[in-house]
Parts: C-alpha cells; sequence; structure tokens
C-alpha cells in the first residue's frame, strides 16, 4: 500500500484552512479563562476551608508523607493522595479571596454560551468536591462525569473539542484520498465515547474500509455498537495497549491508520505503548493521536481523581514523575524515540495554546 502524503503536507494544507468559527469559539473562552480559573479556585478553596485545612496545611502538601498522614486523620482516602496535592496547588496559585460559585458559574453561562458543557462538568464537579475527596475509589466521579451523556456530549460537539475534531476529519479526509491502494485497514485505540468517531466514519468507503473500534472498556463497546449501528465496515474489539496489539488480533504491520483520542497518556508506559502502536502499523503508515500538553487548572479538578491520571505511578520505569502529561516537544521526541520517523503538530498555527495538540506522525517505510 503506498501512503502518498506527508504529515508536512497535511500541516501545509491545514493552515490554508481558517477555520474562524472554531478558533472563534476558543478565543471567547480564552477572554474568559482567568474567570474560569477563579471559579474552580472558589470550588477548590471552599472543600479544604469545609475540612478546617489552612494554608500553611497546604503549603506542606507538596510533602507526600506530610500529606498521606493529614488525609488519614481527616479520614479521605489515601489513594487520592496524588489528585489532593493537584488541588492544594490550585488553591495556593488562588490570589484572589474565593467568589460566591453560584454567581460566578452563571455570569460565565451567560458570557460562554457555546462553553456550557465544559461549565456543566466544572460545576458539577465543583458543587460535589468535598464529598468527591471523601469517597472511596473513583465511582461518584465517574457517575457525576458520564450521567446524562455529559461525557458524550462534550468528546463529541464542545469549544474543547470543536477545533480539534474539524481538524482530524480533514487529516482523515486527506490522507484517504491520498492513499493509493485499498482496503484501509483503521485502528482506533481507546475510541471511548466515540465523539471523534462520530466526524470520521462518513469519509470511509464501507466497500473498501476496515474500521476496527477498540477500547478496554466494555461499557464503551457496548454504547459504540449502539451508536454506530449503522455502519457495517466498523467493527468492535477490546484492546489493552498496555499488551502487545499482535497477541490481541492485530497482527504486526496490518493497520494503515492509527487513532487515539486523549488516550496514550493514560497508559502506565508510554515507550511500550508508542512501539506497541508503531508495530501494528504498515510501513509508511499514520498515528493521529490527539493529546492533552497544557490544561487548564479545570482538568485537573474535574479529572484529577481517576485512574487513568495517575497509571503512570505504577511503573517505575516510565520517565514520568510528577503528572501524565508531556509537553509537545516530549512527545516530538518520544515519538522519534519509538519508531516513528516524521511528525508535525497539525493544531499549533491555529490553537497553539488551547489544552490540546494535534500530532500526525508516520512510521519508516521500512
Amino acid at each position: 500500500m503506498s501512503y502518498n502524503i506527508t504529515p508536512h503536507a497535511v500541516d501545509v494544507h491545514l493552515k490554508s484552512i481558517s477555520w474562524a468559527t472554531e478558533r472563534g469559539q476558543i478565543d471567547q473562552v480564552q477572554s474568559q479563562q482567568h474567570n474560569i480559573d477563579r471559579l474552580v479556585g472558589s470550588y477548590v478553596a471552599n472543600a479544604f476551608e469545609s475540612l478546617q485545612l489552612q494554608r500553611a496545611h497546604l503549603e506542606r502538601f507538596s510533602d507526600t508523607d506530610y500529606c498521606r498522614a493529614k488525609l488519614s486523620e481527616l479520614k479521605l482516602p489515601p489513594a487520592k493522595v496524588w489528585w489532593i496535592q493537584l488541588l492544594a496547588k490550585i488553591a495556593l496559585n488562588s490570589a484572589e479571596a474565593p467568589a460566591n460559585t453560584r454567581q460566578l458559574a452563571t455570569c460565565l453561562r451567560a458570557e460562554l454560551p457555546s462553553y456550557e458543557t465544559e461549565l456543566t462538568i466544572i460545576t458539577r464537579v465543583g458543587e460535589n468536591l468535598l464529598r468527591l475527596m471523601q469517597c472511596e475509589g473513583t465511582s461518584e466521579i465517574v457517575h457525576t462525569l458520564f450521567a446524562d451523556d455529559l461525557m458524550t456530549r462534550w468528546y463529541t460537539s464542545s469549544v474543547t473539542y470543536n477545533l480539534f475534531n474539524a481538524l482530524a476529519r480533514e487529516t482523515v479526509r486527506l490522507i484517504c484520498e491520498q492513499t493509493s491502494a485499498k482496503p484501509m485497514n483503521i485502528l482506533e485505540v481507546g475510541a471511548g465515547t466515540g465523539g471523534l468517531t462520530s466526524h470520521l466514519l462518513e469519509l470511509f468507503d464501507p466497500s473498501a474500509t476496515r474500521y476496527h473500534f477498540t477500547d478496554i472498556g466494555a461499557f464503551f463497546l457496548r454504547a459504540g455498537r449502539r451508536r454506530f449501528a449503522n455502519y457495517g465496515f466498523v467493527e468492535f474489539a477490546t484492546l489493552d495497549l498496555e499488551r502487545d496489539c499482535n497477541e490481541q488480533g492485530f497482527p504486526n504491520g496490518s493497520c494503515s491508520l492509527v487513532i487515539a483520542n486523549n488516550v496514550l497518556h493514560d497508559t502506565k508506559n508510554l515507550r511500550f505503548t508508542l512501539q506497541n502502536v508503531s508495530r501494528v502499523l504498515a510501513p509508511g503508515g499514520y498515528l493521529l493521536m490527539l493529546e492533552l500538553t497544557d490544561p487548564q487548572v479545570w482538568w485537573h479538578m474535574c479529572f484529577g481523581s481517576l485512574d487513568g491520571w495517575w497509571r503512570f505511578k505504577s511503573d517505575p520505569s516510565d520517565d514520568r514523575e510528577e503528572l501524565m502529561l508531556l509537553k509537545s516537544e516530549q512527545w516530538s521526541e518520544l515519538l522519534a524515540a519509538t519508531g516513528f520517523d516524521q511528525t508535525t503538530v497539525l493544531s499549533d498555527s491555529v490553537a497553539p495554546d488551547f489544552a490540546n495538540r494535534l500530532f500526525l506522525s508516520r512510521v519508516g517505510r521500512g
């Protein structure tokens, strides 16, 4: 199979498109970022105040042993120590006094109607933050986030993802157009709610495409089967990126394109994961990867108690230390070290400073 377009050529094409609507939404949000951060800081400060934790305590929370001891004293789950350390940093970095959260949230909704989904995530978690800090496990935060299809709406159509979904769609369209041989064998890993998937499936010729919708979670596979039941070329399978893909029904060199939407960072060893992905790609094949590189503080409050946020802590051979996230240049370096000889950050010319980055990488031709 011949892959005729380079990541750089895709980037040049994307730069020729204005993306004015999506960029305009982002600009509006960034004009209110200070107030969004203040809302989050106020939720966090209120939760710590309810626990009678003063600034002097929070300043010592960077000491993990001290923090664990304090959590034990307060009967808070020790497993949440790293998340609570993050929350302490948010509180310490909030220079202003806590705001009236209901009033501020109402004002933000009026100023940013397009940001309703994100503000719903923030307020749902913020208003229940103390309870979420106190409860064992992750079932409560999962229910809070996924009730009423909130996460599906966020990944499918929101300011956070609209631009990146559009960039990804145009990238995949161009790759399909420029790939000379068929069929195309496409693997989406960690497909989750199918938010990105929903923007891509119409691009493919059903008679010349096999699209593998994979995830480690049975819940997502069941939901995916329902959501995409009308696409006969889509296959659904469990895939664990922390195990060799070749042993799970995806042979080395079998895929034209791998798509990964904010999932690779959730694995415990990034070097192994990227090598795993590079092996499943045919020579010259592509990895289209969206990754969170510069999160706003609300991401830490809302998602920091999920297991995936800290999974890297379970593997001492992984290079990450404080956070699961890498900066853009770190991703590029790691991709180059794991079999990808060309990488371009497609989103940098459009949204270089809005949480995520969209990477297109290509494995060597062998």
